[in-house]
């Protein structure tokens, strides 16, 4: 059961514009729908990173110096290294 707190009431004892939900209730579901969101833009940084991963390894592999793969990938020179060969 659901319990309303208002800040007014008209003559019918209707809960009117001015009510919410237990606050309680509305901070569990306010945290369960930011879980859930921080949740999916983990998934989706994840999916980026390994994008951006790859990209780094074929541009490496196309010849070009650490230095121009660092710059664009916006990375330094040891962690595009590191992506390259393996140790991340």
């Amino acid at each position: 059961m659901q319990t309303w707190f208002c800040t007014s009431v008209n003559r019918t004892h209707v809960p009117t514009l001015g009510c919410v939900a237990d606050p309680a209730e509305n901070l569990t579901s306010r945290l369960t729908a930011s879980a859930d969101r921080l949740a999916q833009l983990r998934e989706e940084a994840g999916a980026e990173e390994q994008r951006r991963d790859d990209l780094v390894i074929e541009l490496r592999d196309s010849g070009r110096s650490w230095r121009a793969v660092a710059a664009a990938a916006r990375l330094s020179i040891s962690r595009c290294v590191a992506i390259v060969t393996g140790h991340t």
